[in-house]
């Protein structure tokens, strides 16, 4: 640009003009506001809630063992596996002890047993 040349003013914007704006920014903004909700929504939907054990009305807290695993049944009454492996995976067997706790524990070989 030469030093002659001026820049030509742009019109003062009519308050019409300026609320067509805002609205058209408003109407942008809602829309890609619903548009995340959806897909928030829809990736929530996708990924589902965890499975659970169906309710077997047991003793919510108490423990049993249910072939090599031990469970605890839960404040909604569903019997819950504790662990990731069997009891004979660690070298033991599943017992409820007299305090009625269900573990994982080895047995005791004959060899450990003291005679009297």
């Amino acid at each position: 640009m030469s030093s002659n040349e001026t820049c030509a003013a742009e019109p003062a914007k009519t308050s019409d003009e300026i609320a067509r704006q805002d609205t058209r920014t408003l109407f942008g903004l809602r829309t890609f506001a619903i548009g995340l909700l959806v897909v928030l929504n829809s990736a929530m939907l996708a990924s589902g809630c965890p499975e659970l054990p169906p309710v077997s009305n047991c003793t919510p807290f108490t423990q049993r063992c249910d072939g090599d695993r031990p469970q605890v049944c839960s404040a909604t009454q569903r019997w819950h596996t504790v662990g990731d492996l069997t009891c004979a995976a660690v070298g033991g067997s599943c017992l409820v002890l007299d305090s009625g706790i269900a573990a994982c524990a080895r047995a005791r070989s004959d060899a450990s047993v003291s005679e009297e």
